[in-house]
């Protein structure tokens, strides 16, 4: 009986016209938009501040903390790998000449390619952070004024000339 009332439903559905959304409770949803490059591209990445300040919160040392380990540091560490839990096209920016990782930036690539990509949006995500080069006599200094920040630096060409994709640091 219950194999035959859903084959019916799913007759209905089919030819009810209803195949744009979908009804539960006599509530109707429109059905996801598809995950493509160009949808990601067109969209930009997801706007996950508030992700990055509720991480933040949890452990407010954690953001002025800037001790490289050997170049990310703790606070970006957390934040790329909770939002890979998310989605995994979150990673970090591998930049170039002098390779490095700006320990203030994330990496969305939109495109299906991954490591080593350039088809990235690249997010500014703390402001007055670590200092970056590793060279810097400050590195390792901690940033007291540190706080979550949301910029996507290149929102509008989606490319990375300066840098690449990377799922992990090394």
């Amino acid at each position: 009986m219950k194999l035959l009332f859903l084959a019916i439903f799913c007759i209905w559905i089919v030819n009810s016209g209803c195949n744009k959304a979908f009804r539960f409770n006599g509530l109707t949803q429109a059905q996801p938009t598809a995950v493509t490059p160009e949808n990601l591209f067109n969209n930009g990445p997801p706007n996950e501040e508030a992700l990055v300040e509720y991480l933040s919160n949890t452990n407010p040392s954690l953001i002025h903390d800037c001790i490289g380990k050997p170049l990310v540091n703790d606070f970006l560490f957390t934040v790329v790998r909770a939002l890979q839990l998310k989605d995994p096209r979150w990673g970090f920016f591998l930049k170039s000449g002098p390779t490095r990782i700006p320990r203030d930036i994330l990496a969305y690539a939109w495109s299906n390619q991954r490591d080593g990509t350039q088809n990235i949006f690249i997010i500014d995500f703390v402001a007055s952070g670590c200092s970056n080069m590793p060279t810097d006599s400050d590195f390792n200094n901690p940033a007291p004024n540190a706080k979550v920040y949301w910029n996507v630096l290149n929102a509008d060409t989606g490319f990375a000339g300066n840098g690449v994709w990377a799922k992990n640091p090394s």
